[in-house]
């Protein structure tokens, strides 16, 4: 009950401060939504700022990160919404089985409110994308370093010659046929001992033959 004691004035004053500014008293719903969604955020900054102090050196700004008609959360704020939703849940569940039934309802709520507020301002499709970027652009990064440096080497790799190409037979002309070849000597009858070669004429037979008489 302290716990319900301690929330009833918070959202007291923040109705009135809705009303100064014209606001209606139900957007007190939508505003704590929004405040569970900034959870993450207010403690990076808290973080951040303590990190500051300790070190003394200033955080440089860094400009969120723009992807079509939005603009991307950075995956850790994502993670941690996440699993404050996951923690809220379930421990309304362990405070129900406890007998905690407060702690339970508070639990429930804030968790069912957290769901909502994804769900309108930020989106479930959207939130898995930008939970899943670093990892997408890690991948990407390395795929293309992997391909320029196929390609680097492929450049760098010695050209071979190609086959020298065979001549063709009609572009030789008449050096590529072979010159045909007649033996030294046959036997009386004009018979050639060569099987295979060309026999010499009549005519060369005889004037051999007639030669051969002479030179006796």
């Amino acid at each position: 009950m302290l716990l319900v004691a301690t929330c009833l004035p918070y959202f007291a004053l923040y109705t009135r401060d809705l009303r100064l500014v014209g606001r209606r008293r139900r957007d007190l719903l939508e505003v704590y939504a929004l405040n569970l969604l900034l959870l993450p955020v207010n403690l990076g900054g808290v973080v951040k700022s303590v990190h500051q102090a300790v070190t003394g050196n200033r955080i440089p700004f860094g400009r969120a990160p723009k992807v079509s008609d939005r603009t991307a959360a950075p995956a850790l704020y994502v993670a941690v919404t996440l699993l404050f939703l996951a923690e809220w849940s379930t421990g309304a569940g362990i405070d129900a089985d406890s007998g905690r039934i407060t702690h339970a309802v508070l639990g429930g709520l804030n968790a069912v409110i957290l769901a909502l507020a994804i769900t309108r301002y930020m989106g479930w499709r959207n939130a898995a994308a930008d939970l899943t970027a670093p990892a997408r652009v890690r991948l990407q990064h390395r795929f293309t370093t992997a391909n320029t440096a196929n390609t680097a080497e492929v450049k760098a790799a010695p050209e071979t010659n190609p086959p020298e190409a065979l001549p063709h037979p009609a572009s030789t002309g008449a050096s590529t046929r072979s010159t045909p070849s007649f033996p030294r000597s046959s036997t009386p009858g004009g018979t050639n001992t060569h099987p295979g070669r060309a026999a010499p004429t009549a005519a060369k037979y005889h004037l051999a033959r007639h030669d051969h008489q002479r030179s006796r």
